[in-house]
């Protein structure tokens, strides 16, 4: 062996001293780690722009299905009728039960489509409006800067401001709210209206919970609205209260004359 190959021999033996005999397992190991994870963040990276792809998508898709129906609520909201004509409820007698017995009466039937009519559309414009507000709250207004330019445009005739939808649904409550009312106002001395009538208030005031509890569809109430909600809801059901107490002080000869015993129990279990 020659001196200068003898040399490089001496050299590689002292390295191989030097290095544990598991380094260079070490090293391949830990080189196929980063490749590892280098590819699994593209592939996180892959999912997360195919995930934000399709919410632009959903939301386009969305825009267009609810244009035409946001554009007819708030519209209302903003333009609806100054004078609605006043309800009148239909002259019906409380239905008479056997114990026992649910089965709805025609009577009875005939007073729910009644009051279906007294509360449109405002209460099918108030659950829609409340609706798209909370699909913005919740799936909008988060991925703002994700949203491309289309999806932008689709979205322009909405309000962004999820609060923006409960002050148009409060609107509309409240002009339901004038509008049963003078109802009451009006027949609230007349017995023979006042089970379809105090059931309209009632029905009313059902309507009104949902604007009465903060954030039941997400939306983001400002406590003067939900606080103009809850005043309204205790009204209405105040407008029922006074009507049954009416029709009882006029009762005596409903119950001693004309023998009608069921009318006291069914007006004090519609405003129990």
């Amino acid at each position: 062996m020659t001196t200068e190959r003898f040399a490089r021999q001496s050299a590689l033996n002292s390295a191989k001293r030097l290095v544990p005999a598991g380094w260079p397992l070490l090293a391949c190991l830990l080189f196929l780690g980063a490749a590892a994870a280098h590819a699994q963040a593209g592939d996180s990276s892959s999912l997360q722009q195919q995930k934000i792809a399709q919410l632009n998508v959903d939301i386009a898709k969305w825009s267009q299905d609810n244009a035409a129906n946001f554009t007819t609520y708030s519209q209302y909201a903003h333009h609806e009728p100054k004078c609605p004509a006043i309800p009148v409820p239909p002259q019906i007698d409380p239905p008479c039960h056997a114990c026992g017995d649910d089965t709805e009466t025609p009577s009875e039937t005939e007073v729910d489509n009644w009051i279906k009519q007294v509360t449109e559309p405002e209460t099918t414009y108030i659950k829609g409006l409340l609706t798209m507000g909370r699909f913005i709250e919740v799936d909008v207004v988060p991925w703002g800067p994700d949203l491309t330019s289309a999806t932008q445009r689709a979205l322009k005739p909405f309000y962004m401001d999820p609060a923006d939808y409960s002050t148009d649904a409060n609107t509309m409550a409240a002009a339901l709210v004038g509008k049963v009312e003078e109802m009451a106002n009006h027949y609230k001395n007349d017995p023979t209206r006042a089970y379809a009538g105090i059931k309209c208030l009632l029905a009313e005031e059902q309507s009104l919970e949902v604007l009465a509890k903060p954030d039941s569809f997400g939306h983001n109430q400002t406590l003067a609205e939900y606080d103009y909600s809850k005043k309204e809801q205790q009204y209405v059901i105040q407008l029922a209260a006074d009507w049954a107490a009416a029709v009882v002080n006029t009762m005596d000869d409903s119950i001693f004359k004309n023998h009608k015993y069921n009318l006291c129990p069914v007006y004090a279990s519609l405003v129990r």
